[in-house]
């Protein structure tokens, strides 16, 4: 027997009250996107490196 599953999305007052009862930790790396909390990846050391590059580049007109 199927059973179905229902998403509930949260809203941001919803993802904030969560950071202040504890359930998500200021150290958790997470975003709120369209209702649904992501997990944010580690950074690798290319990715690091293209965006001090472009930040560099972009300095320059800003």
């Amino acid at each position: 027997m199927a059973t179905e599953v229902m998403k509930r999305l949260i809203n941001v007052d919803e993802y904030y009250k969560m950071a202040e009862v504890g359930i998500l930790k200021p150290e958790d790396r997470v975003e709120l996107i369209n209702g649904e909390i992501y997990e944010l990846l580690t950074i690798g050391s290319r990715h690091g490196s293209v965006v001090k590059s472009l930040a560099r580049i972009l300095k320059k007109y800003f």
